[in-house]
């Protein structure tokens, strides 16, 4: 039986999936608020009208539609459905004026001629960088900026940016740009800074921020940005080049200021030339010790100068700060930098340990030992080494330390006459 009735009413059964197709594209576009104030908008965009003439017209329209024909239309379809001809026609002939409106709101302009290529349209670019399209008027009656004609590239930019595809800034050298492809178009589009500096970009589009649309290159703008590239290129080496230079100036500085230092603190600059020097430690700290490189140190000065020889002893200071430990641990280059080689002709340097015991038969007396271990230096870096040890008694530690070195001096001649 269904078969049979939709055999019988084919005609109404299509008119009736005919309408509901058209509600189902029409009706979520009207319960979303089919407004005077969205009839006004979409005129104003899409048609350029002035808004006074775009509120005027949707005034009308929207009672009439919304209030009216809808209605109407409604009421007329649902009732019973037309069978003859003439009333089809009608039926569908209201229908298309019921579709039409939306259409004609949604409708935009063909952006360029399709046989010349010619833009037919002009754009603004509002505060916010939306695009105000409209008919070849000079300015845009919504925002009062100028228009200018639609291109390629603002249309293709649009959509750029309905895809959210932006522009990135360039970072690489510009020297090393390919700014022009193989037909000579560009690849690179610029800002110009206030302080004249180009921005590069990879494509078409806004300046970050603001609503000012970026240039294309063009083969004089490449030659400024290269010229400014190779002045940044100089900047940065002649930047570079005195930072090394500030760092080698330091170093200088640096190692002529530990070179007074060494110089100050051997003190051989004191002296006249030819001289011997001589330099006595404990490099373990004892005070006996201590006491026993003092001595050594006077006894081999005052006998020298007494044979008439230059002689002369290290400061203090070259035991404070280190350097005579250093030297005795083998940094004989010291000695080249304080300059002890074109003062001196010999340094004896003396590492002093001393140690002692009290003798069985009488307990007054002790017996000391003083072992020395001698580094001499001379010019073009010759160097002797030395060990000495020599035990003598006494009635106190000091007396037979003094003892154990004159005994050191004594039976070590020739050793010291040829300094």
């Amino acid at each position: 039986m269904l078969v049979t009735w939709l055999k019988r009413h084919w005609l109404k059964v299509g008119l009736a999936i005919g309408v509901l197709i058209v509600l189902r594209y029409l009706l979520p576009w009207v319960a979303s608020g089919f407004k005077q104030d969205e009839i006004a908008d979409k005129l104003i965009q899409n048609w350029g009208l002035a808004p006074e003439i775009a509120k005027a017209i949707s005034v009308p329209a929207t009672a009439f539609y919304g209030a009216l024909l809808v209605p109407a239309i409604i009421a007329s379809i649902l009732p019973k459905m037309p069978t003859d001809r003439p009333s089809i026609k009608r039926f569908l002939a209201v229908l298309f004026c019921f579709a039409l409106l939306p259409l004609l709101l949604e409708y935009k302009f063909a952006n360029f001629n399709q046989l010349t290529g010619a833009s037919n349209r002009t754009v603004a670019i509002a505060p916010d960088g939306s695009f105000r399209y409209g008919p070849q008027t000079p300015v845009d009656p919504n925002t009062g900026r100028l228009r200018m004609p639609v291109t390629t590239e603002i249309a293709e930019l649009e959509e750029r940016i309905r895809m959210g595809i932006r522009a990135s800034r360039i970072s690489a050298n510009a020297r090393n740009l390919i700014f022009f492809n193989p037909h000579g178009q560009p690849n690179v589009w610029y800002f110009r800074t206030i302080d004249g500096r180009y921005e590069l970009f990879d494509k078409f589009d806004f300046y970050p921020g603001t609503s000012t649309l970026l240039a294309p290159v063009t083969p004089d703008i490449v030659a400024e940005i290269l010229r400014q590239a190779e002045a940044e290129a100089a900047a940065v080496q002649q930047k570079a080049a005195q930072a090394i230079q500030q760092r080698e100036a330091q170093q200088t500085a640096e190692e002529q200021k530990k070179q007074r230092a060494v110089i100050e603190a051997f003190g051989l600059h004191r002296g006249g030339g030819g001289i011997v020097a001589f330099g006595a430690a404990s490099t373990k700290a004892e005070p006996i010790a201590d006491k026993a490189a003092g001595m050594l140190v006077n006894l081999l000065t005052r006998r020298h100068r007494e044979r008439g020889v230059a002689a002369e002893s290290l400061p203090r200071l070259a035991y404070d700060t280190g350097y005579f430990l250093a030297v005795m641990n083998g940094d004989a280059a010291l000695l080249e930098t304080a300059g002890a080689f074109r003062m001196a002709r010999a340094v004896v340097l003396n590492d002093v340990r001393a140690s002692c015991l009290g003798t069985v038969s009488n307990v007054s007396m002790v017996r000391c030992t003083v072992d020395v271990s001698v580094r001499a230096h001379y010019p073009q870096g010759r160097i002797k080494t030395l060990h000495w040890s020599e035990t003598a008694p006494g009635g106190s530690p000091e007396f037979a330390v003094a003892r154990a070195v004159e005994l050191i001096v004594e039976r070590n001649p020739v050793f010291f006459d040829r300094l």
